[in-house]
């Protein structure tokens, strides 16, 4: 990796800090034998946190059939697990959002990043060997380099970012390969920073390489590179208005990727975007109106389906 760059990141402070209250979570959590009333406690101590997780804990996403109001009722439903991940994803968008770069568009970033979430976490669903609520994180999580990079090298990185843009002409990755180092790479050293699982930052790490085989990595993580690869792709479809060749062709090669049928796909896409917006509003953030994606991925549906008739 280019170490005149990674020395550029350190200086600028482009990696969010870890916040307290999830170090002070994750450290209670590592614990054998933790108890319920030590990880209220923990997130007691953040007002946002809080009324973040009974939000999600009352949300469709989680089954919510009965409204609660408490913190200790929103984890016993969601499962510390499930808190983890949503504490780690709240505290990273919250710091990413204030460290935006303007040269990245941070509605469509976030967009393109909370689709690549949800469509990993159904997958995850759908195939074998990897966890929901990891490939979501990982999704979520896989371009937070993006950012970190138009922070820190603004001048050198302006025109890769113009390629992370919608329907942009170019290799993005091979532009940023001139670098000498990726987005996906910045993103692994992040949440390797934040202390997550090696698997997660492994895959994230490789998220692009499709080729990624190491007799070192577990294959847990291999399968989770290939997974986020994968919804990548099909967020990015949802994200641009393009042909239905291309988007019928960009589809049929992300499940392959996945390895799961092309005709798995359109009844996935049919319940994405009422998640990706109830997830925007439970993380905050602002996202491009979903009218536009809807359509775009019933286009989507479309065109799988008459090519599998």
């Amino acid at each position: 990796m280019n170490e005149r760059i990674l020395r550029r990141i350190d200086d600028t402070n482009a990696v969010p800090s870890i916040p307290n209250v999830v170090r002070h979570l994750l450290e209670v959590t590592a614990e054998p034998d933790y108890k319920l009333s030590n990880v209220v406690q923990v997130l007691s101590t953040d007002a946002g946190i809080t009324t973040d997780v009974v939000r999600l804990a009352n949300s469709s996403l989680y089954g919510g059939t009965s409204k609660i109001a408490t913190l200790d009722t929103a984890i016993t439903r969601l499962g510390i697990k499930r808190i983890r991940q949503l504490v780690i994803a709240r505290s990273l968008v919250s710091n990413l959002q204030t460290s935006q770069s303007q040269l990245i568009d941070e509605s469509y970033f976030w967009r393109r990043s909370l689709g690549t979430a949800v469509m990993a976490a159904h997958f995850a669903d759908a195939g074998k060997g990897v966890g929901r609520d990891t490939a979501f994180l990982a999704g979520l999580l896989s371009d937070v380099g993006v950012v970190i990079l138009a922070r820190a090298i603004p001048d050198e990185y302006r025109e890769v970012a113009a390629l992370y843009t919608p329907r942009s002409e170019g290799d993005f990755c091979a532009h940023e390969r001139t670098l000498g180092l990726s987005h996906a790479e910045v993103s692994a050293m992040a949440l390797e920073r934040w202390s997550l699982s090696r698997d997660l930052v492994l895959a994230v790490r490789h998220h692009h390489d499709l080729n990624f085989e190491d007799e070192s990595a577990p294959g847990a993580a291999v399968r989770l590179a290939l997974l986020v690869n994968g919804a990548g792709e099909v967020a990015t479809c949802l994200c641009e208005a393009s042909e239905p060749e291309h988007i019928r062709e960009v589809c049929t090669k992300a499940m392959k990727t996945v390895g799961l049928e092309t005709s798995d796909l359109p009844p996935i896409l049919r319940r994405v975007e009422p998640e990706i917006d109830e997830l925007a509003n439970v993380l905050r953030l602002d996202i491009i109106p979903s009218k536009v994606y809807a359509l775009i991925a019933e286009s989507v549906s479309e065109q799988l389906t008459s090519a599998s008739s």
